[in-house]
């Protein structure tokens, strides 16, 4: 489902309320500020992904439902995508240490990577769990669901210096600003 390659970052994403479907996106060159900057839009994208489905969660009740199947899918093409981005900090981070404060940054995504896989496994065993049963408590009922707010909470608190950090390379180097809550 991703691929990474030379130049570029490629990733396949799933609709929110249907089929997986491609979508391509690359981040030109091969610095090591495109590299990182495609990291965080491959974060972004995952997050955008798990909002999406952790959102849509109880707008169908009924347990074994086609839409919550869906939803399942993109929770976990989420957790996908953030395993992507810590495989690509373990395997570029000799590139991505030429980056100013390039140790501290990959350390920063790396923890917020972790605690998102965390929160996205969490999210994903909850969303099964409402397939099975219905949406008919509420989710701070079930363990899934707070282990995964725990972990987003987490992943938030990690964004903060991540964001900081990425914020004076992107004004040099006139890349994207990522703010915290959209990684």
């Amino acid at each position: 489902a991703l691929a990474g390659g030379a130049g570029g970052v490629v990733w396949r994403v799933g609709q929110a309320n249907g089929p997986p479907s491609r979508t391509t996106v690359t981040v030109p060159g091969n610095s090591p500020e495109a590299l990182f900057e495609g990291l965080l839009a491959t974060s972004a994208t995952a997050h955008q992904l798990a909002q999406a489905a952790v959102a849509g969660s109880c707008r169908t009740a009924a347990p074994q439902s086609a839409a919550r199947a869906g939803l399942v899918a993109q929770i976990a093409e989420a957790g996908t995508l953030r395993r992507y981005v810590l495989e690509g900090v373990r395997a570029d981070r000799a590139a991505l240490a030429r980056l100013p404060a390039g140790r501290a940054l990959s350390s920063d995504l790396q923890q917020v990577a972790g605690a998102s896989v965390r929160a996205d496994a969490a999210y994903h065993a909850w969303l099964e769990d409402l397939q099975a049963t219905g949406c008919y408590s509420a989710p701070t009922n079930d363990l899934h669901y707070r282990a995964a707010t725990a972990a987003s909470l987490a992943a938030g608190r990690a964004q903060e210096p991540l964001a900081a950090g990425w914020a004076d390379i992107a004004s040099r180097f006139h890349l994207r600003f990522w703010p915290v809550g959209d990684l």
